[in-house]
């Protein structure tokens, strides 16, 4: 792409603030593509309680908002509602005022990617998940039966949508090497490129010495944030005597009962950006665990370049080429990780393990992504 040139970005949010897992990817995008100069034509959809953010006007050329249609309605569509709640002719309209190539972030925008009339553009969908897994798991983890119900449901729906949407893209852009693999094995007459997701670091900024603490971080309303919290509270709080900090967006009534019974746990509920930042780097270990191996986790990211020591399991890394070392280690069960938190809670995070977490950073350059974001557009 040459320097002022435009991109059309659709996004299943306002990514402003990030604050929570693809939304993310999203607005770091926005921000490294008109560092490049690439001007971004944004499209975004409102809903919850996020209203226009002036701040993306600081890097976006042109912003349309969308309201979601979330009415019970949409969810007796044939469609997955995730997708069909998107549905905007007032941006299909938008998209068709120029040639210029379009962007949708993840298949929950994509409700147009197979639409006639953007038949010659240049279309390149995110994927953020394969879907239709990611769901699943989320039916497997879910406590409420109605919600349980609906993420099978849409799981459902979002497999067969799938095979229609993925064929009308022209570049397929997954954030993880296994999903990579999977469009590739799938889908192998489209374009695919691994490439991890954008985030907010540039440089590591981890602290030396000993924090005096241990932190699990995360979207604690989402299933499998708040099934990895139970985890930590049943599996492993009870065997550590190092006080353990769980913070994230609107924590359920039942993990601060399961919390009760120990006094060493402390739930910080809703901390914006700034305050989840100290945590993590006021933090002596930072514990990751995921009961699936779907995406890539922006608070491994997040961690990996502001922690210490960190813990967790393979399938948080799943996708990945990252390997345990001296800073980051790598455990799947609850004794190894208590025997490995209790040896790890006497260390000094010292100039070796900055040199350590360093060796793991490369494939997260976000200069470097960005360029072969740009490139593989203008080569298309």
């Amino acid at each position: 792409m040459k320097k002022d040139s435009y991109i059309h970005i659709v996004a299943f949010d306002i990514p402003y603030p990030p604050d929570y897992g693809g939304i993310i990817d999203v607005f770091y995008k926005i921000k490294y593509l008109y560092q490049k100069g690439i001007k971004v034509i944004l499209h975004c959809f409102q809903y919850n309680s996020k209203t226009p953010s002036e701040e993306l006007s600081n890097y976006c050329h042109k912003i349309y908002y969308y309201k979601r249609n979330a009415t019970f309605s949409q969810h007796l569509c044939l469609l997955p509602y995730t997708v069909v709640s998107r549905k905007s002719h007032e941006l299909l309209n938008n998209l068709k005022q120029d040639n210029y190539p379009i962007l949708f972030e993840t298949l929950h925008c994509a409700y147009f990617i197979n639409h006639p009339d953007l038949k010659h553009r240049l279309k390149i969908l995110r994927l953020s998940n394969i879907e239709h897994h990611y769901y699943y798991h989320l039916f497997l983890s879910e406590k409420n039966l109605i919600k349980k119900f609906y993420f099978l449901i849409e799981s459902i729906k979002l497999y067969f949508y799938e095979k229609k949407a993925f064929p009308k893209a022209n570049i397929l852009l997954p954030v993880t090497q296994a999903d990579d693999k999977y469009t590739h094995q799938y889908y192998s007459n489209i374009h695919s490129i691994h490439l991890p997701s954008f985030h907010p670091y540039n440089d590591i900024s981890v602290w030396k010495g000993k924090g005096d603490y241990l932190l699990y971080h995360g979207n604690l309303s989402v299933a499998e944030n708040y099934k990895a919290a139970e985890f930590l509270i049943e599996k492993i709080a009870p065997y550590i005597s190092l006080p353990i900090f769980i913070a994230g967006k609107n924590p359920p009534d039942f993990l601060y009962k399961k919390a009760e019974k120990y006094p060493h746990i402390k739930i910080v509920p809703n901390p914006d950006t700034n305050e989840m930042k100290q945590l993590i780097q006021n933090a002596h270990i930072v514990w990751l665990y995921t009961h699936q191996a779907t995406g890539l986790k922006l608070k491994l990211l997040y961690s990996l370049f502001t922690a210490r020591f960190i813990v967790c399991n393979e399938k948080m890394i799943a996708g990945t080429s990252l390997k345990p070392n001296a800073s980051f280690f790598i455990k799947n069960n609850h004794d190894e990780m208590i025997t490995t938190i209790q040896s790890v809670q006497t260390l000094e995070f010292d100039d070796f393990a900055i040199e350590q977490r360093q060796s793991l950073l490369k494939e997260f350059s976000n200069e470097e992504n960005i360029l072969k974001l740009i490139n593989l557009i203008a080569n298309s």
